[in-house]
């Protein structure tokens, strides 16, 4: 994305290094979470499939996560077959659908979580020790701002508020 496009309105100019930076923040945040998820043996990725069960606050299906989470169901699949695989979550009949069955926590599951979570907020608090509260407030707002303005642009709705990792 050429940033100094004659095309741009100063606006739109401004919109593009908002996304510039937030792709450089995204790659950093899974940097972090890959950091943060492997001395216990997992992954981002798999921590997220489980901070989604664990915000539902109930089972889901496999298509109910990728949506929550804006990412293909065939990926999440693939995530939930292996969190079944290693104990930390299963499946159970979901009496709504023969065929999507329901993904719920183990007691391992739930336990791993409240681990990263803690290594999460020990991260968090690190960084967050040198920044005003203020302005990561109004970075917040304007974020969900943004996103609810791209998801309407794109004809679908924002997604809910999101944990970092």
């Amino acid at each position: 994305m050429n940033t100094s496009n004659p095309a741009h309105s100063p606006r739109g100019a401004a919109i593009t290094r908002v996304v510039l930076e937030s792709f450089r923040l995204n790659a950093r945040l899974l940097a972090v979470g890959e950091r943060l998820t492997k001395e216990f043996g997992t992954s981002a990725a798999r921590w997220t499939v489980l901070s989604e069960l664990e915000l539902a606050g109930q089972p889901r299906t496999v298509p109910q996560i990728a949506r929550a989470l804006g990412l293909k169901r065939q990926g999440i699949q693939r995530l939930v077959d292996s969190l079944t695989a290693s104990g930390l979550t299963q499946y159970q009949a979901n009496p709504d659908h023969a065929r999507a069955m329901l993904v719920e926590l183990t007691g391992d599951g739930r336990a791993l979580l409240v681990r990263l979570n803690r290594r999460q907020a020990q991260w968090a608090n690190r960084i967050g020790e040198s920044l005003d509260l203020a302005v990561l407030d109004r970075t917040l707002k304007g974020l969900l701002a943004l996103s609810a303005q791209i998801a309407a642009a794109d004809g679908r709705t924002a997604g809910r508020t999101r944990r970092a990792a």
